[in-house]
């Protein structure tokens, strides 16, 4: 990952904390739950896997996700451990309708064998629509795009796994 991608990444989680901190008292809400994602790498096969989101809203119109996911990634026979952070800008419309769009970063884990996938830092857009069915559960889902190129050992035809690409979670959440 580039210099000027580090400091993004960086200026991007700051800026998210600062905003938690100095709007506490004005926070709409927290949410927790789980998703089933789907990753279409461009030069690989298809990778299905799951995982937990912690979502704070910091004002009305601007939210914070955490994310701690495990996606199967094939052909390499390889499990990604993704732990990834968003900043969002959120629009309600109405009590039930809340389209949202957003950057996020994340730090990519993986469980491999030969060819071994380095960890790396990965980034990427995103946007979605939640779908609120009452206080206090909702519904949610969205399209995204990685940008992921980890160094691969122990192979002697690759130096990079390019696993830039577009994905689709979909989930449930519980509101607080």
């Amino acid at each position: 990952m580039t210099a000027p991608l580090r400091w993004f990444a960086l200026a991007l989680l700051t800026s998210a904390l600062f905003l938690g901190v100095s709007n506490r008292a004005q926070a709409a809400d927290v949410s927790v739950g789980g998703f089933g994602t789907y990753l279409d790498p461009k030069d690989y096969d298809e990778s299905w896997g799951g995982g937990l989101r912690l979502k704070y809203d910091l004002v009305e119109y601007i939210a914070f996700d955490l994310r701690a996911s495990m996606v199967r990634v094939r052909p390499f026979d390889a499990n990604m451990f993704p732990l990834e952070a968003n900043l969002l800008l959120q629009v309600p419309l109405g009590k039930t309708l809340l389209p949202y769009g957003g950057m996020g970063v994340g730090y990519y884990l993986f469980d491999s064998g030969d060819p071994q996938l380095q960890h790396e830092l990965g980034y990427g857009p995103l946007a979605g629509l939640e779908l609120r069915l009452g206080r206090s559960v909702a519904i949610f889902g969205e399209a995204r795009w990685l940008f992921l190129e980890p160094d691969v050992k122990g192979s002697s035809t690759l130096s990079k796994a390019l696993l830039d690409s577009f994905g689709v979670n979909a989930g449930i959440m519980f509101l607080f």
